[in-house]
């Protein structure tokens, strides 16, 4: 029994105590400070081709022209500084009745029902044989003077 404490024991002994790794070298390295630099550059190249592409770029020929002369420019700028011109008001005086404007639409109301009223539409006996009924009591009296 002693023997297999002891084995035990030495079992115990022989297990390795925990090391952990090393921190990998890429943990160091400042990757996201890269990115930034990267933007940035990538912003600063946009900006620069904008600036390029503005400098290089002309206007169509017929706004050069309007652009180029300085007297349609003078006129605009004395339209604009022309004081603007007052409008006499356009009131019609005091404030409508609307109770009496609410009686006449609703008399025009009433008349337009009652104008609807007139023109109900009037249902006519159909039959699917195709004849009237007129045809039928005409073809029923027939066939009961054939039998007297």
């Amino acid at each position: 029994q002693q023997k297999k404490i002891r084995q035990a024991q030495e079992k115990k002994a022989r297990v390795k105590p925990f090391r952990a790794n090393a921190v990998p070298a890429s943990t160091y390295e400042p990757r996201y400070e890269l990115l930034q630099m990267e933007k940035q550059r990538r912003g600063s190249r946009v900006e620069e081709r904008a600036r390029r592409l503005l400098a290089e770029s002309k206007m169509p020929p017929r706004m050069d022209v309007e652009h180029s002369c300085p007297i349609p420019r003078a006129k605009a700028s004395k339209v604009i500084k022309s004081p603007a011109k007052k409008r006499p008001g356009t009131s019609d005086g005091g404030i409508p009745d609307y109770k009496k404007l609410h009686a006449e639409f609703e008399e025009r109301l009433s008349q337009a029902k009652a104008r609807n009223q007139l023109k109900r539409t009037v249902v006519k006996e159909f039959n699917l044989g195709g004849r009237t009924r007129e045809e039928c009591e005409a073809n029923q009296r027939r066939v009961e003077r054939k039998m007297r």
